[in-house]
This record gives structure tokens, C-alpha cells and sequence, in this order.
């Protein structure tokens, strides 16, 4: 894969995403770039850090007199919670970190979020860079300064926009991900084709197979396409006021997904793709598509080998866990609509009115 470079250009500034197999070696002078001559804390996971930490901060010793501090936290969804962030704080506290220091959020999408949140809140505020080691991470959750941790209730219920300072992608960190994992990442590449873009729907579910061994052209053009999508909504919309919200397409059902099992059946990827499912079986039912554009989206998270059995929950808790979700306005939630594969709309539906079509759903089957 060629080293490919993006830049983000929101009202806080320009910052570079920089993707290829082996861009890790250059990360010293990506980081002097980013942040200039900064203090750094690097903050993974305890699961990478066995498995890459050593040659990263090997790297970063060898081409820079400064040593980062190191700060490993659990691995999983628990890292997303107030006490780890507030150990992750004290422990900047006790390396004497000041407004003058940065973090590296080096794993996955809750690494990212976790750290970010971190760096958006200590000391008022504090620098940060993304270096992502998951296809979830590289393809979303680092780009565009949407960091967050969880309370016991709801996902991401603490959170702040703060973009990152540049993120530096390589795809070779993906050899080591399990491949659940992996294939949980190809639910975020297929929601863009889903919301926008047709062509790159087609592209994913003929090349579903490519995709799935990891050939390198099907994944850099899977990839290099999904960073363009997120780099042009985040600059129309930073701070999702109306057209970001269509990346919420198969996050209102999908965390609820995750919630109610409390974050331990499925993987963040796999929720979404059942969102997905259920949110167009959703639309089916209030007249906005069709059976059929029901059924190319079912067809398509079989293709990936993603999951299409929602779990049953009773409309009772389910209501709960909506009334929970972070895009409620009042007695509704700001809802991704699909109209057709590559058409969505922002809809206020009334979680009453989704509440009554889940019981529907859980009574009559997916369509």
C-alpha cells in the first residue's frame, strides 16, 4: 500500500492523516511535526502493549532524546470508564505534566476515546495524536475529535469534540487483530457506502471476499475511501449540529445493543451492524424504503460474516436504554432514516414510536 496523506481542515485548524504499511517508522518525525518538541505520555492498551509497544517506544527513543512516559491501561471496552480516566489523570499529575505536554493514544477506538477525552479536559485542555492499530479506529473513530468514555447507563455519555493534532495510520497493525475484530471494522466501512455512496456499497460487497482475507488493494481502497467520507462530512460539520449525524446510522439501536449486554456480547462493530439491520427494517416499517433495499443491507453484513440475529430485548428495557441515547431531544431521537443505499435523512422520530415498531419487529421477525 503507498503512503497516502490527508489533511482535515476544521475551524480549530488543519491536521495531516498519514496511511500506509510501515508509516510507523517514521512516527518520531510525525510527532515532531504534530507536536513539536513536546513532552509526551503515550497511553494503549495492556493487550497491544505486548504486542507493539516495545518497537514503537523503541523508535521514539532511538530518534529522540526525550523518553514518553507510559501509561497502560485494561484492554476493552471497561478502559471507557471515570476511574480509569481518572488514573490516567493522576498519573500525568505525577509525571508533573503541565499544558505544555501532549498524549499518543496508540490502539484501538477505545484507547482513542479514552485518551482524547483525557487530553480534551486535563489542564483545560492538552494535545493529542491518534495512532490507531484497529480498522474500527483508522477508518472512524480517530478521525474528526469525537472523544468520549461511558457511564454505567449509556456509551459515551461524557464526551467533548477535540480534534486531534494528526493521526498516523499503519496498516500493518492489523496483521496482529483478531480477525472478529477486523471484520467488525468492515461495519463502518460498509455504513458509508450505506449513507452516501452507492458505487462504494457495491464495491464492498463484491470485494467482500478480498476484504475478508485482507488482500492489500481491497484494503487500501476500503480504507482510503472511508477516511474521504469522514474527512468530508467532519469539514462540513464538526460538531455535528445536522449532516454528521448521518454517521449515526446503526448507533441509536446499535448502542443499545451494546448496553443492554453490558458491553460484553458484542463487539462495537457488530452492534452497529445490527443497528444497521434494524434501523432499515425500521424504515421498511414507516414507509420510507423498501423490502428490498431491506434485503441488499442484510445481504451485506452476511457477505462480511457479521452478525443479523438482533438480541431480544423486552420493549420495556429497550425504551430505557433509547430514552439513554445521547441524540435524545425531548421525547425523541434525532434518527438516521434510510431512504435507499447511499440516501439517509435526519428524521426526530419519537422513541414511543420507535419503541412500538421494536415490539413489532420482536413479534413479527426482520422483514
Amino acid at each position: 500500500m503507498e503512503i497516502t496523506r490527508v489533511d482535515v481542515t476544521t475551524k480549530g485548524g488543519t491536521y495531516p492523516i498519514v496511511l500506509g504499511q510501515g508509516v510507523r517508522d517514521k512516527i518520531a518525525s510525525f510527532l515532531e511535526e504534530c507536536l513539536g518538541q513536546r513532552p509526551l505520555a503515550i497511553v494503549t492498551d495492556r493487550h497491544l502493549a505486548k504486542l507493539w509497544l516495545e518497537p514503537l517506544y523503541a523508535r521514539l527513543i532511538k530518534d529522540s532524546p526525550k523518553k514518553p512516559k507510559l501509561i497502560v491501561v485494561p484492554a476493552g471496552e471497561r478502559a471507557k470508564t471515570l476511574d480509569v480516566y481518572a488514573s490516567v489523570a493522576q498519573k500525568l499529575l505525577y509525571f508533573g505534566a503541565d499544558r505544555g505536554w501532549a498524549l499518543v493514544a496508540f490502539g484501538g477506538g477505545v484507547v482513542g476515546d479514552l485518551a482524547g477525552f483525557v487530553a480534551a479536559t486535563y489542564q483545560r485542555g492538552v494535545p493529542f495524536v491518534m495512532v490507531p492499530t484497529t480498522l474500527l479506529a483508522g477508518v472512524d473513530a480517530s478521525i474528526g475529535g469525537k472523544v468520549a468514555i461511558d457511564l454505567k447507563q449509556a456509551k459515551n455519555a461524557l464526551g467533548a469534540f477535540w480534534q486531534p493534532s494528526g493521526v498516523l495510520i499503519d496498516t500493518e497493525y492489523l496483521s496482529t487483530l483478531p480477525k472478529r475484530e477486523y471484520v467488525a471494522g468492515l461495519a463502518e466501512v460498509l455504513k458509508y457506502g450505506m449513507i452516501q455512496d452507492e458505487p462504494f456499497f457495491e464495491f464492498i460487497v463484491s470485494n467482500a471476499q478480498a476484504l475478508l482475507r485482507m488482500d492489500p488493494g481491497a484494503m487500501a481502497k476500503g480504507i482510503q475511501a472511508s477516511i474521504l467520507h469522514k474527512k468530508a462530512i467532519v469539514e462540513q460539520d464538526e460538531r455535528e449540529a445536522n449532516l454528521r449525524a448521518v454517521l449515526n446510522f446503526g448507533h441509536t439501536f446499535g448502542h443499545a445493543f451494546e448496553a443492554h449486554a453490558h458491553y460484553k456480547t458484542f463487539l462495537h462493530g457488530e452492534a452497529v451492524g445490527l443497528g444497521m439491520l434494524v434501523e432499515a427494517a425500521v424504515a421498511y416499517r414507516m414507509g420510507s424504503t423498501t423490502k428490498d433495499v431491506y434485503a441488499r443491507v442484510e445481504e451485506s453484513l452476511k457477505a462480511l460474516g457479521l452478525p443479523t440475529k438482533p438480541p431480544s430485548i423486552h420493549p420495556d428495557r429497550m425504551k430505557r436504554l433509547l430514552s439513554l441515547d445521547k441524540k435524545k431531544q425531548g421525547a425523541k431521537v434525532r434518527f438516521v432514516l434510510l431512504d435507499r443505499i447511499g440516501s439517509v435523512r435526519i428524521e426526530p422520530v419519537a422513541i414511543e414510536e420507535l419503541v412500538d415498531l421494536w415490539k413489532t419487529l420482536r413479534a413479527e421477525g426482520l422483514p
